[in-house]
C-alpha cells in the first residue's frame, strides 16, 4: 500500500511540474489568420455586421463592389482559429457574422469591411471592441457593450449605444438617439426627426454642437455635474443648475440630454469644430 501511494505521490508530482510549466496564456505567441473576399454588390441590399471580440470598420470606396477583411486572433493556440469561422449570407440583405463554433473560444475578429457608398448599411455590432462607420448611407445601428464608437458623414439618421465607450457623431444627416453607460458624447446635430433625439449617459460628459438655423425644443439635466450653453441663444422656460428646459430658435422636435455624474455642454456648430 506504502509503494502504491509512493507511485501515486510521484506521478501527481510530476503532472504539477509539467502543469506549471505551462506558459500563462498573455505569454503565449499570438496567431493570426486573415480571411479576405470580394463580393458584387446588388442594387437595393442591405448590410449588417455582427460581432463578437474584436472591432468593426464599415467604410464607404468608389467601387461598386464590397470588400470584406477579416483577422482572427488568439493566445491560446493556433488550433483556436478553427473554432471561429466568417459566415456571410446573402439570403435578402447580406449579413457577416463571426461564427463560434465553441462558446468558449479565446478569439476575436477584426473587421474592416468596404462597401459601396449607395449601399444601405442597417446594423453594425459587436459585444467588445469598437465601431466606426464613415462615408456610408442608411439609418444606421451602431452598438457594443465594451467599445468606442465613432460616426462619420453618414447620410442617415443613426443610433449609437455603447455599455462602456464614447461616443463621438460627425457630420451625419441626423441622430435618432446616443447612449452609453460610461464614457464622453460628442455630436454634431445637424438636423432632428419629428420623433426628436435622445443622449443618455450614466458617468461622463456630453458635448453637443448644435447647426445654426436649427428650431428645436431642448431639455437638459445632470445629477451631478453643471451645464453650460455657449454661443447659442435658449429660450429658457425652466432654468437651475441642475436642469435647463427651452427652446432654440423657434422650437420644434426635442433633444433631450442627461447624465447622472458628468458636465454637459451646448454649442453652436462653427465649421471649425
Amino acid at each position: 500500500m506504502f509503494l502504491k501511494l509512493l507511485v501515486l505521490a510521484i506521478m501527481f508530482g510530476a503532472l504539477g511540474t509539467v502543469l506549471s510549466c505551462q506558459p500563462p496564456e498573455s505569454t503565449m505567441q499570438e496567431e493570426t489568420e486573415e480571411f479576405h473576399t470580394t463580393l458584387a454588390a446588388k442594387p437595393g441590399l442591405e448590410l449588417s455586421v455582427e460581432n463578437r471580440n474584436g472591432n468593426v470598420i464599415v467604410r464607404a470606396w468608389e467601387k461598386d463592389s464590397i470588400d470584406i477583411f477579416a483577422l482572427k486572433k488568439t493566445r491560446s493556440g493556433k488550433r483556436e482559429l478553427k473554432k471561429v469561422n466568417i459566415k456571410i449570407d446573402q439570403t435578402g440583405k447580406m449579413l457577416i457574422k463571426s461564427n463560434y463554433t465553441d462558446e468558449n473560444a479565446r478569439v476575436s475578429v477584426n473587421y474592416e469591411i468596404k462597401i459601396p457608398k449607395g449601399l444601405v448599411v442597417e446594423q453594425v455590432a459587436t459585444e467588445n471592441g469598437n465601431v466606426r462607420l464613415s462615408g456610408v448611407r442608411g439609418d444606421a445601428v451602431a452598438v457594443s457593450s465594451n467599445g468606442k464608437i465613432a460616426i462619420e458623414d453618414v447620410d442617415g439618421y443613426v443610433s449609437a449605444t455603447t455599455k462602456n465607450g464614447g461616443i463621438d457623431i460627425t457630420g451625419t444627416t441626423g441622430i435618432a438617439k446616443a447612449s452609453s453607460a460610461n464614457g464622453t458624447i460628442r455630436a454634431e446635430i445637424l438636423n432632428i426627426r419629428n420623433g426628436g433625439v435622445d443622449f443618455t449617459l450614466s458617468n461622463g460628459n456630453i458635448r453637443l454642437h448644435v447647426a445654426e438655423g436649427l428650431n428645436a425644443d431642448i431639455e437638459m439635466g445632470t445629477t451631478n455635474g453643471k451645464m453650460s450653453v455657449h454661443d447659442i441663444r435658449v429660450t429658457t422656460t425652466e432654468s437651475s443648475p441642475k436642469r435647463i428646459k427651452g427652446k432654440i430658435g423657434q422650437g420644434g422636435p426635442r433633444i433631450y440630454a442627461r447624465t447622472t455624474n458628468g458636465n454637459i455642454d451646448l454649442l453652436r456648430l462653427n465649421t471649425k469644430d
